[in-house]
């Protein structure tokens, strides 16, 4: 009679989530060893780097139909989701965690046990108590987001005028506020050129309390950034805490931390994209965090002390046996651990010894700032420009290749690289 399967339950349905679930279907235990469930509370994987490119199409009167798959191009409906036939998805929202029973509780009563589960949760939005932050801000981590902004940016396009001019301010200089500042101010400079839009009508800000921006980047391509944003048109405004959000404006600190010395930033729009916080339902999990709330791993991405249960992701502290401390929570970082982790789920569904993260000294990084032209780090070597560009773009093929099969996933980056090269112009 042959054994019966474990229940291996993945909660959440972005990098991490994904690729593991992808991993274990590739490693040839789905079925045999093992059944797996993705819960996600929302019904398609969303491809953030390409986020910022949603927000920002087809501004210049593209056909419906290709803005249409523009936007469309950074949601991938689970259902559709090629290679996946062997996985369960459960759209739910998780209510809570019962390490003890080994059940995950959802909405509506349902529960789903697990013998195996995989906390790949993310983050979400951190407005810092800001006053009028959540009322009056977009931010850009969900595919709603991105088309929120396009159609609220569009709206504005359409009104702006020298005479009245519409302000857009961005808040916070991360790789997510570099990217969609530079994209959406190089479109905005094509729409002056093409006489789409008067010159003047539409500026744009980039606030962030660093007295230094970009410290994403090595400080030789910091110089670079700063000048390709000039170049751009975007007012660069380092040294300011945003201190509340209104209709129309946004109040921030200066650099002098006193709170009486404020100023106000006219603002038709404003873009949050200054932080990210654990979600509810991690900071209740009786597990031991870090000082971010993120849930303390053992060098196997098992959770400390719960046999079984491990995490990934953004929600996820691993000490770097390199750099003696957590990594980064991005993208590629998730993208990474997944891999690692699907092989130790594999182990542990056959009885084998777990082994440690295998973890690079250093991550890759680039940026994409606007048009053709990024700026980024890989293997310690530093890049600008076209050539940046384009390994920025190797960077999402590389992704789709783990989670998709080979002749689908070159297909889907070509037609997204094709698409968002109108972005380029």
């Amino acid at each position: 009679m042959p054994a019966k399967l474990k229940k291996v339950v993945i909660l959440g349905g972005g990098f991490a989530g994904l690729v593991t679930a992808r991993r274990l279907v590739r490693a040839g235990v789905v079925d045999r060893l093992c059944e797996v469930t993705v819960i996600d509370a929302h019904d398609a994987h969303v491809y953030t780097p390409w986020l910022y490119e949603a927000a920002s199409c087809a501004l210049d009167g593209e056909t419906r139909a290709t803005k249409e798959r523009m936007l469309g191009k950074a949601h991938l409906p689970y259902a559709t989701l090629p290679g996946f036939s062997q996985i369960r998805f459960v759209r739910s929202v998780i209510q809570l965690i019962d390490t003890q029973t080994k059940y995950v509780n959802l909405e509506r009563g349902r529960k789903m046990p697990f013998d195996i589960l995989v906390i790949a949760l993310g983050a979400e939005s951190n407005y810092f108590g800001v006053p009028g932050l959540p009322e009056h801000a977009f931010t850009l981590k969900h595919f709603e987001d991105a088309k929120k902004i396009h159609d609220a940016t569009e709206r504005l396009f359409d009104v702006a005028t020298a005479r009245q001019p519409k302000y857009i301010v961005i808040a916070g200089a991360g790789p997510n506020g570099m990217e969609f500042v530079s994209e959406l101010a190089h479109t905005l400079r094509a729409l002056e050129r093409r006489a789409k839009i008067q010159y003047g009508a539409v500026k744009i800000a980039l606030v962030d309390p660093s007295p230094e921006l970009f410290t994403v980047l090595p400080p030789a391509l910091r110089v670079k950034a700063v000048r390709r944003f000039e170049r751009l048109g975007v007012e660069l405004r380092a040294g300011l805490r945003v201190a509340e959000v209104t209709k129309g404006t946004v109040k921030a600190f200066t650099a002098t931390g006193k709170s009486t010395d404020t100023l106000e930033l006219p603002a038709d729009l404003c873009i949050w994209s200054a932080g990210i916080k654990m979600s509810p339902l991690i900071q209740l999990l009786p597990f031991l965090k870090d000082d971010r709330g993120r849930i303390v791993l053992e060098n196997t991405y098992q959770v400390a002390g719960h046999p079984g249960i491990f995490a990934a992701g953004d929600c996820a502290s691993l000490i770097n046996p390199h750099t003696k401390k957590a990594d980064p929570q991005s993208a590629q970082v998730a993208h990474y651990q997944a891999h690692d982790l699907a092989r130790n789920i594999v182990s542990f569904l056959e009885g084998k010894p777990l082994y440690s993260a295998r973890l690079p000294k250093r991550w890759a990084f680039f940026s994409a700032l606007g048009g053709h032209y990024a700026a980024g780090t890989l293997g310690g070597i530093r890049f600008s420009g076209r050539i940046a560009f384009w390994l920025r773009r190797f960077a999402d093929l590389y992704y789709f290749l783990a989670l998709l099969p080979v002749t689908v996933a070159v297909r889907f980056w070509l037609d997204g690289v094709r698409l968002y090269g109108k972005n380029d112009r």
